[in-house]
């Protein structure tokens, strides 16, 4: 199976564009972020036509579809060649509930729970950030024998080494030469914070969610799926893949394409799994 996730950053008039640029992948389930209620229809429609018989949108399972404006605009989308089941939005105990969205996928091996997030970055939104990651973790964090797949556009870590050290945005980095030279908790933020970026980014490992992209590669290879002002400086890897060890994960890696194009500011994310 081959599941590919992608922040669209809210196009509408680009949404040909960005589906012809990630289709030489020939993914199996799509996870797309920040979906508006402008785009869903544009989107479900080109995806049908691509093949995608199952889709599914956070605004049609939204219980308070009144309240998507603003900071809330922003929705998800899955897209599936296999058989998708909707799950229950009320299952993660989240502020911003559209900001997930949950489906089984019937696939030859059974069903797998897919889950797929946009973390708010903490900048604009503060600690409902947090909060998400709270609310993620508190749901995810258990043992289990179910196939479970967490994806989508996490706004963390701020950087990782590569000697397997990870940095959030709790932490004030000083830097020199893209060496870090010094690390301390900003007292705005605190350890809560660190926690809560922490827990999903290299804790859910410890109950079978594991990072794919670092399973695959380990730490020695860095690559970002976001870059300050859009440019190539500051790299950041936003996007991210989370799944159960009996899925066997094959290939995991980035296509910058649509975001080298323009697209997008995000970069696609690509995983193959053995089913």
């Amino acid at each position: 199976m081959i599941l590919l996730t992608c922040n669209l950053n809210g196009r509408v008039k680009k949404i040909n564009e960005q589906l012809d640029g990630i289709s030489g992948h020939n993914a199996d389930v799509l996870a797309f972020q920040e979906v508006t209620k402008g785009s869903k229809d544009i989107l479900k429609e080109h995806l049908k036509s691509r093949g995608y018989e199952y889709v599914l949108d956070s605004f049609s399972l939204s219980k308070e579809p009144e309240e998507l404006i603003g900071k809330r605009k922003y929705g998800q989308m899955i897209a599936s060649k296999y058989k998708l089941l909707p799950r229950d939005p009320e299952e993660f105990d989240v502020p911003r509930k559209e900001r997930i969205l949950s489906a089984d996928i019937i696939t030859q091996k059974g069903k797998i729970e897919l889950h797929t997030t946009h973390i708010p970055p903490g900048a604009s939104n503060g600690w409902i950030k947090i909060e998400m990651f709270e609310g993620i973790y508190k749901k995810l964090n258990v043992r289990t024998n179910k196939l479970r797949i967490l994806c989508g556009d996490f706004n963390s870590p701020q950087a990782e080494l590569n000697d397997g050290t990870v940095f959030t945005w709790a932490q004030r980095l000083k830097n020199s030469d893209d060496n870090i030279l010094k690390v301390n908790l900003k007292k705005s933020r605190g350890s809560r914070w660190d926690d809560g970026e922490r827990n999903v980014i290299e804790k859910l490992k410890y109950n079978d969610m594991a990072d794919v992209y670092r399973k695959v590669h380990g730490y020695r290879k860095q690559d970002y799926s976001w870059h300050v002002n859009h440019g190539n400086k500051a790299g950041r890897r936003f996007d991210h893949i989370f799944a159960s060890a009996e899925l066997k994960p094959r290939l995991c890696f980035y296509d910058h394409e649509v975001r080298s194009r323009g697209l997008s500011d995000h970069s696609a994310m690509v995983a193959v799994f053995e089913l």
